[in-house]
């Protein structure tokens, strides 16, 4: 079984976590995000909790894990993580 590795990273955030991540004003007053990084672009779109965020980024690309079209990382209300590929259990 393979794993996804989150580990805070404030110097990899991008300027689109400050406006539509978890933390953003813009999640606060709408209750919708785009916390997901691809290539340094927010995605999203949607209201989750922040446990949800994570089941969606890890179970959405379970089976191609380690895939260059997985998210770079989440944005989460308390700063950016980067979002790696571990194959050992």
């Amino acid at each position: 079984m393979a794993y996804y590795l989150f580990t805070k990273d404030p110097a990899a955030e991008p300027p689109c976590c400050e406006q539509y991540g978890l933390g953003s004003s813009y999640a606060q007053q709408y209750g919708t995000a785009w916390p997901l990084v691809f290539d340094g672009e927010c995605g999203g779109g949607s209201i989750k909790t922040v446990q949800e965020w994570l089941d969606h980024a890890t179970l959405e690309w379970r089976d191609d894990a380690g895939d260059p079209t997985s998210p770079d990382g989440l944005c989460l209300a308390d700063g950016f993580y980067t979002m790696s590929y571990d194959p050992a259990p």
